[in-house]
């Protein structure tokens, strides 16, 4: 798999092929990638401006991100009872 850098190259040559005028064919060809990938950065480029969704987040990690107030409170709990912990430790 390329580098994440090359990949965006290759989206962004996408976008500027197809404002040059050329086709979803032809870019698909010069590029050797698959249509679906084409068509992807095409739609996200004309509803976001940019060749990825902003939206999306680099969090590996699915699901909720924020505390509930029980987990907010037993994590204070833990740390005023042992104020050098470490984190790991606390994930835990």
């Amino acid at each position: 798999m390329p580098p994440k850098g090359a990949f965006d190259v290759l989206k962004s040559c996408i976008s500027v092929l197809y404002a040059e005028g050329y086709s979803v064919k032809d870019i698909c060809h010069l590029l050797s990638i698959k249509k679906s990938l084409t068509y992807r950065v095409l739609n996200q480029y004309h509803h976001y401006g940019t060749i990825s969704n902003p939206n999306t987040h680099s969090c590996p990690v699915r699901g909720p991100h924020s505390l509930c107030p029980t987990d907010f409170t037993f994590i204070s709990a833990v740390i005023k009872h042992c104020s050098f912990i470490y984190l790991d430790e606390l994930k835990e």
